[in-house]
């Protein structure tokens, strides 16, 4: 937590482009002025950031909520900004909630995308008759392999691992 005031200060980059988008584009701010509201700027976020914590404190929280900040912003007389700042946090929601909508969409078909690379093709009207085919070449072979075979166990007097019975 700041333990003084001079020792929180908002961004000049940030403060100057909320002037310059607050201001008409003919309007030029001087450093002095820059200066000024970025002060300003730091004040209010720390009194605002204080009531608002003591809300949340009352609530018996911790951790702050849009509800501590509206009632911070009634307290310290800035009431008439409480309902643009109620429909901010309801759009902002509703944002945050495309945007997870968005995302797991996004998941779900890279996931699906990796699921077609694994899975195995569908057969055609030709496939299982070149299977039937092929099946048969290979009972074939299979079949010659073992007629080979018993051949060489008649015996061969010059091989080494005869056995003679």
């Amino acid at each position: 937590m700041v333990e003084r005031v001079s020792d929180f200060k908002m961004p000049e980059k940030v403060v100057t482009k909320l002037l310059k988008d607050a201001l008409p584009d003919n309007v030029v701010v001087s450093r002095d002025a820059k200066n000024a509201a970025c002060r300003s700027a730091s004040i209010f976020i720390l009194q605002l950031s204080i009531a608002a914590a003591e809300k949340a404190q009352d609530s018996k929280r911790r951790t702050l909520d849009n509800q501590d900040i509206i009632k911070a912003v009634t307290d310290l007389g800035l009431g008439e900004y409480a309902p643009q700042l109620v429909r901010f946090g309801a759009q902002r929601k509703r944002n945050a909630k495309r945007k997870e909508s968005t995302l797991m969409k996004s998941k779900a078909k890279k996931n699906t995308e990796e699921l077609e690379q694994f899975e195995t093709p569908e057969l055609t009207d030709q496939q299982p008759e070149q299977y039937s085919q092929e099946m048969d070449q290979s009972d074939e072979l299979e079949n010659s392999q073992e007629y080979d075979q018993s051949q060489d166990l008649s015996g061969d007097e010059d091989d080494p691992l005869h056995i003679d019975e």
